[in-house]
Formats: structure tokens, C-alpha cells, sequence
């Protein structure tokens, strides 16, 4: 079994990863962004955030996908990190707004789910029990899942504008268009999956083949 390159040269991943966060406070400085150097780097295996968006962590962290770990060098990530910082500091109040959001979506869902099961009880004439209390639970967990996806998509679409507006305007601000392109050609080709049903449900970030097609044309 091959073992991987920075497990034999872990001083090799360190120096990528210092690499990595001086890319960062670079960008920032043109930017014009004052804020306090990046912490360390979070290799993360948690899906939650999309593969080809680094994240900035609240703890002053940030948070790379860990099937990316010796895939893409320094560099490469330059222009995946230019277009995160203009993500997050361009767009910051409506990126925590669709975060809230997606909470509300959830709050609401269980309250109308709620109230669709008292109305079920109320047009039943008797008490749940055997085949007809489980096809009831059934029915009351599939309108909980639909509302919730209604709730989450509706909002959805303009996000992932954001997004593609961000790359945009980090194409404008440091010239990386090509850059971005050749990396983003890069991480469809290696056809890594993004995560699950939940993770793409919730995901306010346009595929890759999108944000390729967004920069060709």
C-alpha cells in the first residue's frame, strides 16, 4: 500500500501549509482586509462546506477538504482561496443570513409538521395503531422533509449567485481567471464526491462544471 507523501515528509506539508496562509494574508493585504492572520490550517474530513470553497473558520482556522491533502499545491490554491476571501468579506452579511435562514427553514418545518399532525389526529375517528400508525408516521415525516426542502430551495438559486458573482469579482481584483479555471478543470477531473443527499440539499454552492462554464463564458 502506498503511503502518502506527507506522512513520509511531514516537514514538506508544513511548509505547504505555512505557504497556504501566507497566499491568504497576501490576498487580504490586496484586498485591503485588516484582520488577524489565519491560525493553522484544518484539513477537515466533514463535508459541510463544499470541496472546491475553503472555509474560514470561526476559531481563526482554515478549513481545507481533506481529499484535497497533497492533490493541489501552494499555488493551485491561490485563486480557490482569492475568491473564498471575497466571499466572505463582500458578501458576509448575506452569507450569515442564508445561514440563519436555513435555521428558521428548519424551525418552521417542525412547526408546520406539527401542526399537520394535529390536523391528521383531528380527522381521525379513532386512535393510531398498527399499519395505519405507521403509514400516519410515514406521511407526517415525508411532509416534514418536503416542506424543508421547499423552505431551503426557494432562497437557494440566489446564493449560488453570490458565489459566482465572488469569482468574478476575484477575477477582476487579482487577475486569476485562468488560474481559477485551470484548477477548477483540475478538481472536476479527479470526480471527487461531494458529500451526501443533506450536504447538497444545503448547499448554497454551484457545482464545479457551473462555476467553469460561469468563467468560459
Amino acid at each position: 500500500m502506498d503511503i502518502p507523501e506527507f506522512l513520509l515528509n511531514p516537514d514538506k506539508q508544513k511548509e505547504d501549509d505555512n505557504a497556504i496562509m501566507e497566499i491568504v494574508k497576501e490576498l487580504s493585504g490586496m484586498l485591503g482586509i485588516i484582520r488577524k492572520p489565519v491560525r493553522g490550517i484544518v484539513w477537515s474530513e466533514v463535508t459541510s462546506f463544499p470541496l472546491d470553497w475553503p472555509e474560514f473558520a470561526l476559531r481563526g482556522e482554515l478549513a481545507l477538504r481533506s481529499e484535497l491533502k497533497e492533490k493541489l499545491t501552494p499555488i493551485e490554491w491561490r485563486p480557490l482561496l482569492a475568491s473564498s476571501l471575497v466571499l466572505e468579506t463582500r458578501f458576509r452579511g448575506r452569507e450569515r443570513l442564508l445561514r440563519i435562514y436555513v435555521l428558521f427553514s428548519v424551525a418552521i418545518s417542525i412547526y408546520l409538521t406539527v401542526s399537520f399532525f394535529f390536523f391528521l389526529i383531528g380527522l381521525l375517528p379513532g386512535p393510531l395503531s398498527g399499519a395505519s400508525g405507521r403509514g400516519y408516521a410515514s406521511l407526517i415525516l415525508l411532509f416534514f422533509f418536503a416542506a424543508s426542502y421547499l423552505l431551503i430551495a426557494i432562497p437557494e438559486p440566489y446564493f449560488r449567485r453570490l458565489r459566482l458573482r465572488a469569482d468574478q469579482m476575484a477575477c477582476e481584483e487579482f487577475g486569476t481567471r485562468q488560474d481559477l479555471l485551470s484548477v477548477l478543470k483540475k478538481l472536476d477531473e479527479l470526480s471527487i464526491s461531494p458529500g451526501g443527499r443533506i450536504t447538497k440539499l444545503i448547499s448554497s454552492a454551484p457545482p464545479i462544471s457551473r462555476r467553469i462554464q460561469n468563467l468560459a463564458s
